[in-house]
């Protein structure tokens, strides 16, 4: 994923010329939950998204919101979400994080992190953001959510999370056990604590 982003700005590139995004860092998942309705008449509404990582006890790899002004500070260049699944017929959604919608919490100078909120969370498809000091959460789903469960098992699915081209962070979690339980058309859930050696592609 690209971003153009003046190098006026933020000193970064020549003028009109293309940032890469930022090489993502693994960091573990604390939580990640698929939901779907997979039963006809399908009713998107139903379907639902969660993912928390946590890095407080990670030795490298932390979750630091970027400063204010910065490539990575999503008030100026928004973010991006991409959900894919590791071990099924392949899926990859990717989804935009207006600059419009994320604010800063705290001040330029006392930052305390940054959070994304969808005031319509009647068709998603993320409702909440919120980047913290060694925290991430996302919560989003509905109508507009597109990665669905029709395609299962899962195997596994990874998550990335670009903060602008500045900062991004990547997850990956096999389903638990019972597959019949926790990788089904209805749910996905991911064991507790995985993190993958490196992020994939």
């Amino acid at each position: 994923m690209t971003r153009l982003v003046l190098g006026t700005l933020v000193g970064l590139a020549v003028a009109g010329a293309p940032v890469a995004a930022a090489d993502p860092l693994p960091v573990p998942t604390v939580a990640l939950v698929v939901k779907d309705d997979p039963v006809p008449p399908i009713d998107p509404k139903k379907r639902f998204f969660k993912f928390r990582s946590g890095t407080r006890l990670q030795p490298t790899n932390r979750i630091v919101p970027p400063p204010v002004g910065s490539a990575g500070d999503p008030t100026m260049f928004g973010a991006t979400l991409t959900v894919s699944n590791v071990g099924g017929d392949p899926q990859t959604v990717t989804i935009d994080l207006p600059a419009a919608r994320w604010k800063v919490i705290g001040t330029a100078t006392l930052l305390k992190g940054y959070q994304f909120h969808d005031d319509d969370v009647s068709d998603g498809p993320v409702f909440r953001v919120f980047v913290k000091p060694d925290k991430l959460f996302v919560v989003g789903g509905r109508t507009n959510w597109t990665y669905v469960l029709s395609a299962t098992p899962q195997g596994g699915v990874a998550v990335r999370f670009d903060l602008g081209t500045g900062v991004a962070w990547c997850s990956e979690a096999p389903a638990k056990t019972p597959a019949t339980i926790y990788d089904t058309p209805a749910k996905f859930v991911g064991v507790k604590g995985s993190i993958p050696a490196v992020c994939a592609p």
